[in-house]
Order: structure tokens, then sequence, then C-alpha cells
């Protein structure tokens, strides 16, 4: 089919554009039909449009298999989890509605968080277990616009948010119960 085309893979797939031999990006080794070492797992084609800012985390898997949770757009931006292996795939819808998700925050092996707007003045951080697709959980407070990073060990949460109406703060909170754990509050000079 002609147009245009992407290709995601494990990062550790991709090779660099032009080889050690000085061969190209289109010669037969960089080639994924012909180069066994490289794996294609989703393979995109339009003729006029490919959103490729779209957001990809792999998941860890086992010896053959890829997991990885994608955000792409139909009719609003949504989650889904792709499972490959053996040369087949599997792709299951997480997140579906009249609302739109904006980015994935992290991915572990069974929860995916990111932010979505229900509605077009609030953004929040959500939750939902790759085995209970479309079971979404809200985890920031309503009223604010939040954008949230997750601390490494996946116990905390910073969010920075604000609304129309009050100056935008930070706040840390526990990624289990949701409770407010500190404000910090900035210092206007």
């Amino acid at each position: 089919s002609s147009g245009i085309n992407a290709e995601y893979g494990p990062l550790d797939y991709f090779m660099p554009a032009t080889l050690p031999n000085g061969r190209g990006k289109d010669s037969e080794e960089t080639n994924s039909v012909n180069n066994p070492g490289v794996r294609v797992l989703i393979t995109k084609t339009s003729d006029t449009w490919i959103n490729v800012s779209e957001d990809v985390m792999f998941l860890p898997s086992e010896e053959g298999v890829f997991e990885f949770v994608h955000l792409h757009e139909v009719k609003h931006n949504h989650l889904y989890h792709v499972t490959c292996s053996a040369g087949t795939s599997t792709e299951v819808q997480l997140t579906d509605g009249e609302w739109r998700v904006t980015s994935l925050v992290a991915v572990t092996s069974s929860t995916v968080y990111f932010h979505a707007q229900r509605n077009p003045i609030q953004q929040h951080l959500y939750k939902v277990a790759i085995s209970k697709p479309g079971h979404v959980t809200q985890l920031t407070p309503d009223g604010y616009f939040h954008t949230c990073t997750l601390n490494n060990s996946l116990t905390e949460f910073a969010s920075v948010y604000s609304n129309s109406y009050t100056h935008y703060a930070c706040s840390i909170f526990s990624l289990e119960t949701g409770e407010k754990l500190k404000t910090i509050t900035p210092t206007l000079r």
C-alpha cells in the first residue's frame, strides 16, 4: 500500500540510520523484512497523516513476548494494550468515551497511569488496570488542571495544579490512597 508508514518496536531493536560499513538506512541490513534482528510490532499506513508523537511505553515481558501500551487517536485519544508473540498480536482498548487521554505518565506490569481531560478546562491523573479495561480511577482532586510526575518507586506523585481562580501550587500525594502528604507553596518576589 502506498502512503505514509510508521512502525513501532522496542528501542533495543532499532538500528542506526548509517551502519559502520557506510550503507544507509535503506540498505538490506536495516530493512526489518530482511533482518531477523529487527521486529516490527505495529505498522500504520495512511495516505494523509500519521500521528508519530503518540506515546508508547513497553512493559517488562518474558522472552519472545513484547507488551506495550500506546496512545492512539481514532475519534478521541485513548490507550491500547498490545501483546505480540509468535508472529501474532492482540490489541485491547483500555480507555474509551467522549474524552481524551493527553499523555502516558507511567506503566507497570499491571497498571497504566495517564493524564486525561474529561472536560476541556481540567486535566487529571488517572489509572487503569491492564486486566480491567474501562475501569478508570481518577487520582487527583477535582477543580484543577493537574500535571503530575510519579516517583521512581511508584508510591507518591507530585502535582503542579491551578485553575482560573487560584495561583498554581504543588502538592505531593500518596499514589495508593490519594491523600495529600505535603503542599509546596511558591514564594512570589
